[in-house]
């Protein structure tokens, strides 16, 4: 989780195994004209509208939509619904671990798991859409792997929205291909 992650120091078991914990912080984050879910043609090379499978947008018409959203669906052959997402969350977790040891800083293959909670307040928006443009990214120099477009929910419609807190349990697991352990510092490499 980003921006915020403290991995408290590791308690060694033996040489070969250790346990520790993790708190992660996720602060205030706000995504408008999130993609439709479930979208027929996931090619972004190019420009084009995005909308739900025929199967799924069935599913919504049939079994979520009211009457005034049904005629805004019927009057746009292009409807998608889109979302607008806030959130923040914690995360705090305990695991315990193995590793291949090397030498005497060395370690290889360093894998742990184990139990955490979690704390989430979000909202969200959903909206039904004219249409949903997605403009693909043509410059070469701005564009890599997170940035390959930009997507609009044109005529959005406020249709449905909620809040709330949620507490939950979850995993926590981490992998590390090497590290070089010391007193004074931490070397990783595919952490």
């Amino acid at each position: 989780m980003l921006p915020v992650a403290i991995e408290l120091p590791e308690t060694l078991m033996n040489s070969w195994s250790y346990r520790g914990a993790v708190i992660a912080y996720s602060g205030f984050e706000e995504y408008k004209d999130l993609p439709p879910y479930g979208i027929e043609d996931e090619d972004l090379s190019e420009d084009k509208n995005f909308r739900q499978t025929p199967e799924v947008r069935g599913l919504l018409y049939n079994g979520f939509f009211d009457a005034s959203d049904k005629v805004f669906a019927d009057a746009n052959p292009n409807w998608a619904l889109s979302m607008d997402v806030k959130s923040n969350r914690i995360f705090f977790g305990y695991y315990w671990g193995v590793f291949i040891p090397a030498f005497e800083y060395h370690r290889f293959f360093k894998f742990g798991l184990g139990p955490g909670i979690f704390y989430s307040d979000f909202s969200y928006k959903v909206n039904l859409c004219s249409e949903y443009r997605f403009t693909h990214n043509q410059d070469p120099e701005t564009r890599d792997n997170f940035n390959k477009g930009k997507g609009e929910c044109v005529g959005k419609t406020h249709i449905d929205s909620a809040a709330g807190q949620v507490m939950g349990l979850s995993i926590t697991s981490n992998f590390i291909l090497w590290e070089r352990y010391t007193k004074d510092s931490i070397w990783r490499i595919a952490n």
